[in-house]
């Protein structure tokens, strides 16, 4: 990664044991500064903690914000798998299981989008995509509208 003015904070947060991370682009106005800091106030005030600031170059920047967002499409990916598990165990109510994967399959597809998003603008950029899985993820999404 090469350094430069986009941010990226880590979180932890002692009492539930998770991290999160957050993204900031450069605090080149007024506004953009006010923006990181109350963020951070609110990270703080539910109880987290910095772990760690990145300060990244655009390319850097994209590339971990589409990682993100590829994190997110694999865990909803998992508790799709554990929700179908569960109903075939009869731990799970038809109407709570259809609703459940309702929700799952919303938000993957909306995960699909934004990565076709960042990837076309990555690509519009010339920035090189670092991750596979959402190249991967990007064909899949091209297949299912075309």
């Amino acid at each position: 990664m090469k350094t430069g003015k986009y941010m990226i904070y880590s979180f932890y947060n002692k009492g539930t044991n998770t991290y999160e991370k957050e993204f900031f682009l450069p605090d080149d106005s007024f506004q953009r500064l006010m923006t990181r800091l109350l963020t951070i106030a609110s990270y703080k005030e539910k109880g987290s903690q910095i772990a760690g600031v990145l300060y990244v170059d655009k390319e850097s920047y994209l590339n971990a914000r589409l990682t993100a967002t590829v994190e997110d499409y694999i865990y909803e990916d998992q508790m799709e798998q554990e929700t179908r598990r569960k109903y075939k165990c009869g731990q799970l109510d038809r109407d709570v299981y259809l609703d459940t994967l309702k929700m799952i399959q919303d938000f993957k597809w909306t995960c699909l989008k934004k990565i076709d998003m960042q990837i076309r603008r990555m690509v519009r950029e010339d920035f090189d995509v670092e991750n596979e899985i959402a190249l991967q993820l990007y064909d899949q999404y091209l297949q299912a509208i075309l």
